[in-house]
């Protein structure tokens, strides 16, 4: 099943309208309609170019296998003189690789459905944020593995530009977004832009130092960095748990302001948050600071040959890469800690002293501890290692 790619193309379309159902049964009557129009508007165009990418690449090769576009992408890459039936099937992989990069909302071009979100609860804007990207991620993952021996380089550059464009969005949009569940959606886009720039490194990586790939070793190498990106995520879904637990009847906590002095009424509450943002600020030993990082040597390994002698200097690109993922890092730390500080030592606007949503806030706590037990088991591995 995941070696046919009309079946993973139809799987991933579908996974996300029932994404979008679930987006839009938690919207009113009235905002509904809007709602299901700006879907319709930035996601219609999207779908038409994933599934052109796979029309072609599947009418140029006869065969809706993975394995047997692999074969025939090796017999016509080894040829002589090719060029022109090169081109069919390098450019149905070229729309269906940024087709699902679009498709699955890495690059926010639909961000003001927030708006309409904002009577829902805080956990569902994530999930739903964090359904498609997930979903994409698979598919770009079981997808390359078996595209990338031949077609290395040109998954290469497309994550290297996709994760470049996602990183300065996202950072740019993370300096003037002022809701709560904006930010949380903002951090998960640049989480993924970062494990985006990761396929890019893993693409460069075996296309110049292995002699002969194998998609599944591929699929193996990409998949060992996958559980730092799932903690990371859920460290974001703990903190949307805590603002739902929080939540009063009356009163929705929509801004930063709103968590102002928690610390003072619900100490475990606090403690729970300060671990949270810790882990997405990037502190040392933690789950995102391991992503990011592993991500940078990556990025700073690659290297081009100097023009001038024999030594090797770094790939310019790629140096640029590495430079846009440590900004974005270093803008989602500040926004931690802001968000810290708040929580910690200001003076509260309003009191906490009751917790409305107990189930939330247990829900909270399980990511908290997942996120320090995941984060001791790598620390452990790593000095065993």
């Amino acid at each position: 099943m995941f070696n046919d790619l009309l079946i993973l193309t139809i799987g991933f379309e579908l996974i996300l309208l029932l994404n979008c159902g679930l987006t839009l049964s938690q919207l009113c009557p009235l905002a509904r309609i809007d709602a299901t129009r700006l879907i319709l508007k930035t996601s219609l165009p999207l779908t038409l170019v994933l599934l052109s990418g796979t029309v072609l690449l599947i009418a140029a090769v006869g065969s809706t296998s993975l394995q047997e576009i692999h074969t025939y992408l090796d017999s016509i890459s080894s040829k002589a003189g090719a060029g022109r039936n090169h081109s069919i099937p390098a450019l149905g992989v070229l729309l269906i690789l940024m087709g699902c990069v679009f498709r699955m909302g890495a690059i926010p071009i639909h961000f003001r459905l927030k708006d309409q979100q904002a009577e829902s609860p805080c956990w569902i804007f994530i999930m739903t944020t964090l359904i498609p990207l997930l979903a994409g991620l698979s598919f770009l993952i079981l997808f390359a593995s078996q595209i990338g021996v031949i077609h290395s380089a040109e998954l290469e550059q497309i994550f290297y530009y996709s994760s470049l464009i996602i990183l300065t969005v996202s950072s740019g949009l993370l300096l003037v977004e002022n809701q709560l569940r904006g930010i949380f959606g903002l951090l998960i886009i640049q989480i993924t832009g970062v494990f985006v720039a990761l396929l890019s490194a893993v693409c460069w990586r075996w296309r110049h130092e292995t002699g002969n790939p194998e998609s599944g070793s591929i699929q193996q190498t990409i998949l060992e960095y996958a559980p730092e990106l799932l903690f990371s995520c859920l460290t974001v879904a703990g903190l949307a748990f805590l603002v739902d637990g929080l939540t009063q009847q009356r009163i929705k906590i929509r801004t930063p302001d709103q968590l102002r002095g928690i610390f003072a009424d619900q100490r475990l509450t606090g403690v729970g948050a300060a671990v949270l943002l810790l882990t997405l600020a990037g502190f040392p030993g933690l789950t995102v600071f391991r992503l990011k990082w592993q991500t940078l040597l990556l990025l700073l390994e690659i290297h081009q040959p100097s023009m001038t002698g024999t030594m090797a200097t770094l790939h310019a690109g790629y140096l640029g890469l590495a430079i846009a993922v440590a900004v974005s890092s270093a803008l989602t730390a500040f926004v931690c800690l802001r968000l810290l500080i708040l929580i910690c030592f200001a003076q509260p606007m309003m009191r906490y002293r009751q917790t409305p949503h107990r189930g939330m806030l247990i829900a909270c706590y399980c990511c908290v501890i997942g996120t320090i037990v995941f984060s001791l088991k790598m620390m452990i591995n790593f000095q065993v290692g």
